[in-house]
């Protein structure tokens, strides 16, 4: 081996993937803020499928990772990545557990880097592998991954209700129980009814309503869920909303479809509102 650095190589021993084990669950989840006549019922009151798994190396360590199946969200089932991890275990037996870029690699075959609907069972494996690399190491992942950005963490609730009235009651409650993070559902509405000029300005309201029933230091995430159409209609919104007065505490997620990147960039560049993306974030690449 060429050592380019003049730093004495510490070699380690070889290690080897086993074998990766898989133990399918099927939950009802606990969600603060659900109620049977909200909106996302329909969402949530069927509960969840997920996978915990199991990557087992020839040294004896093992690692764990978790692969959730929200199937209207994910577009992955249980019994899908049942078969997407079996598929990946075939091709990572006797891989280097530490070489996790050749393990994405390898598990490219198999999907796609950019596949949608595929990433769950992907990071189920990824999880699993920091967790091994940090065991033999003797180290938190975190540490592994270059150290805690934070120690802490607030609490943060997502929150469905119709009206105004309804949203500013909601938040005012939840932050009596200790919440500094609201995250308000603001595509509700255009999801189900479709899209109009009326229902973006009914989303404009709810938003709006929330933002004026909590202190300014209580952090307000909108998600738009990619429904509010294109960008200079967005744009033309939130200049509405801050004609008035400015939120320092408001961030917009997701508000166009998954794919604009060239729109979420316009608003970005041009809105003093912050913008969060989700759903188009598919890959390392397209971050």
């Amino acid at each position: 081996m060429i050592n380019f650095s003049g730093r004495k190589t510490i070699r380690r021993k070889p290690v080897k993937i086993k074998s990766i084990e898989k133990f399918p669950l099927n939950l009802r989840p606990v969600k603060v803020g659900y109620r049977k006549e909200d909106r996302s019922s329909s969402v949530w009151a069927s509960g969840v499928s997920s996978i915990i798994i199991r990557v087992n190396t020839d040294e004896g360590i093992s690692g764990l990772g978790e692969a959730t199946t929200i199937t209207w969200y994910f577009n992955e089932t249980q019994e899908g990545m049942m078969k997407l991890l079996s598929a990946y275990e075939e091709l990572l037996i006797g891989e280097d557990p530490f070489n996790i870029v050749n393990a994405h690699r390898k598990m490219d075959l198999v999907t796609g880097e950019d596949a949608p609907g595929c990433h769950s069972a992907r990071a189920a494996v990824d999880m699993a592998l920091f967790d091994i690399i940090g065991k033999a190491q003797n180290r938190p992942v975190y540490e592994v991954l270059g150290g805690a950005y934070r120690t802490e963490f607030e609490m943060l609730t997502n929150l469905y209700e119709e009206t105004p009235e309804e949203k500013a009651r909601a938040c005012q409650e939840y932050v009596k129980r200790g919440f500094r993070g609201l995250k308000i559902k603001v595509g509700d509405i255009l999801l189900t009814e479709g899209w109009s000029i009326q229902n973006l300005k009914k989303e404009k309201e709810k938003l709006l309503a929330a933002l004026e029933a909590v202190p300014s230091d209580i952090y307000i995430d909108a998600d738009a869920n990619q429904s509010w159409g294109n960008a200079k209609i967005v744009l033309n919104l939130l200049e509405e909303l801050l004609q008035k007065k400015f939120y320092p505490n408001l961030s917009l997620e997701q508000p166009l479809h998954y794919l604009d990147i060239q729109g979420h960039s316009f608003l970005r560049k041009y809105s003093k509102v912050p913008i969060i993306l989700d759903e188009s974030v598919l890959s390392p690449e397209a971050m």
